[in-house]
């Protein structure tokens, strides 16, 4: 408590986004003290205690007290030892091949529009509409806006 303001922000903040990586190095000793700076007469310090709650709430509730956890439907169950969040795509590659695509029409259209065959970039610009669900083929975009969890891989279990 005799620390400074700032100092106090700097720390719990660097402790929270240790926690973010690494939620299990957190004893609850630890936890119940550090959240306890939720109330404290600081806005700053204040605001990084209760960011550093709300942290804890969403990936390990069970390190909190009873009173602390909130009214959450469904606890979250703490990270398997070992465990690799594993994506499932790359966000927007569909939108990147249609992309790739309408650029070789434009070029095949440019070539043929110098050999006075067909009616050059504009023709091939004019046939080229992208669509408005040009998202909705690509499966891990749709997890992402649908909320859904990536798979989780432990390290024992892969090939």
């Amino acid at each position: 408590d005799k620390s400074k303001d700032t100092s106090l922000v700097v720390g719990i903040n660097a402790i929270r986004e240790i926690g973010q990586r690494q939620p299990l190095g957190m004893r609850s000793e630890l936890l119940e003290d550090l959240v306890a700076y939720a109330k404290h007469r600081d806005k700053a310090v204040a605001n990084a205690g209760r960011a550093l709650l709300k942290t804890f709430r969403r990936l390990h509730p069970s390190l909190l007290s009873k009173k602390l956890r909130g009214r959450l439907p469904a606890l979250a169950s703490p990270p398997a030892y070992g465990a690799h969040a594993v994506a499932s795509g790359v966000a927007g590659a569909g939108r990147l091949q249609e992309e790739e695509e309408a650029i070789a029409r434009w070029e095949q259209a440019e070539a043929e529009a110098k050999e006075g065959k067909g009616g050059g970039a504009s023709k091939a610009l004019a046939d080229y509409e992208p669509s408005s669900d040009a998202y909705a083929s690509d499966t891990h975009t749709d997890a992402a806006l649908k909320g859904e969890k990536q798979g989780v891989v432990v390290e024992g279990e892969l090939g």
